[in-house]
């Protein structure tokens, strides 16, 4: 079992719960995905659990560990929570370091999110006729 740091994000959607598990380095190393069901706690600790396994690591290892989506205040793991557009942004900005727009189809609701070229959200209005 290693005992080297390592970070943890979890989105609990209304549908889905997904935990993904990150060494020092950026890279992905365990991860759990899991329909929510009615206890958002219960699931998360379940994905965490099987995340760990993947992962070769223990909780003792976690260093820093966000949640967020519908049930992100359900995640008794999570140092702190954040919203899934704060959460898009960034990780999409990451990888793509350029003006985009990402689009998030969920299983409650849909989100729009557009980036200028330093990653921050451009605030737009959709004309509905």
């Amino acid at each position: 079992m290693s005992t080297k740091p390592i970070f943890v994000g979890t989105d609990v959607g209304a549908s889905r719960t997904k935990v993904a598990i990150l060494d020092a380095d950026k890279n992905m190393i365990g991860w759990a995905v899991k329909k929510s069901g009615i206890d958002f706690t219960v699931t998360a600790q379940s994905c965490l659990e099987a995340a760990l396994l993947k992962a070769n690591a223990r909780e003792s290892n976690i260093l820093g560990s966000v949640s967020t989506g519908y049930g992100r205040k359900n995640v008794v793991f999570a140092g702190e929570n954040k919203t899934e557009i704060g959460c898009h942004a960034k990780g999409c900005f990451l990888s793509f370091p350029y003006s985009t727009t990402i689009i998030d189809i969920g299983g409650q609701d849909n989100k729009i999110i557009k980036l200028d070229d330093n990653g921050l959200r451009i605030n737009f209005k959709m004309n509905r006729k």
